[in-house]
């Protein structure tokens, strides 16, 4: 009977075996960390994840750590946690999904699982790094821009466009999180409007300005399009400009 027993929890719990260097080694990395004793499902899997760096020597131990009851809320965290690493955050959150019930506190559940589902989704703002501010008159410049915030140092650039009739500045950043925190230092929020703005978004825009010039042999012409009006193309090319090509 002791004979079966034995035979049983070799064929669960299979071990290698290890040199007396590897042994030594062992024993000195297990002192570093906090590991557990033993050779419990969940022991061996630390072992194979740390020591061995047998990652997938580990996600097979952390299974059966889940299968046997042997901490197996750890175990289900450990192996999304070897998934994310691995780059397969979408196979993390399946993974976490499909142990849900195992989670005692839904809460830690939910908020491991939203945070893995932020990395595979990121919100559709913190792909945008443009501001666009409107509408600006024509004495707005660079400078009286950047004066409009307690710091200014985080916006690269600032370029004015013309769209739906108005005129508006489009403030260029590195990142997301430096226009966030250069909005935050906003000085004055009643003369204009704040939106954010994509790459592409700014691309549309600049296709969609209202007046071009076209270069033929006659000079300069003015194309205008359907939705623009006189105002617009004054603010463009200037009143004197405006008025000498209306009349021809």
């Amino acid at each position: 009977m002791k004979t079966m027993i034995h035979s049983m929890k070799s064929s669960v719990y299979p071990t290698r075996k290890m040199s007396i260097d590897s042994y030594e080694n062992e024993k000195e990395i297990d002192s570093k960390l906090p590991l557990p004793k033993g050779n419990s499902p969940y022991a061996l899997a630390k072992r194979a994840e740390y020591i061995e760096k047998d990652l997938e020597l580990a996600k097979h131990y952390y299974k059966l750590a889940i299968k046997h009851r042997d901490r197996g809320e750890s175990a289900i965290k450990d192996i999304a946690s070897i998934l994310h690493q691995e780059g397969q955050t979408k196979e993390a959150c399946d993974f976490l999904s499909e142990h849900k019930k195992i989670f005692r506190d839904h809460r830690k559940f939910a908020n491991l699982y939203e945070s893995l589902q932020k990395q595979i989704i990121p919100s559709e703002n913190c792909l945008k790094r443009i501001l666009k501010l409107a509408p600006l008159s024509d004495f707005e410049n660079i400078d009286s821009i950047k004066s409009m915030f307690k710091n200014s140092s985080r916006i690269l650039e600032v370029v004015f466009h013309y769209y739906n009739g108005q005129r508006a500045g489009f403030l260029m950043f590195s990142s997301h999180s430096s226009a966030r925190k250069t909005l935050e230092g906003m000085l004055n929020w009643e003369n204009c409007k704040v939106d954010w703005v994509s790459a592409e978004d700014l691309e549309y825009i600049k296709s969609c300005e209202f007046w071009t010039f076209a270069l033929d042999t006659l000079g300069p012409t003015l194309l205008k399009c359907m939705s623009t009006d006189e105002k617009t193309a004054k603010h463009l090319i200037g009143n004197d400009l405006f008025c000498e090509l209306s009349d021809n």
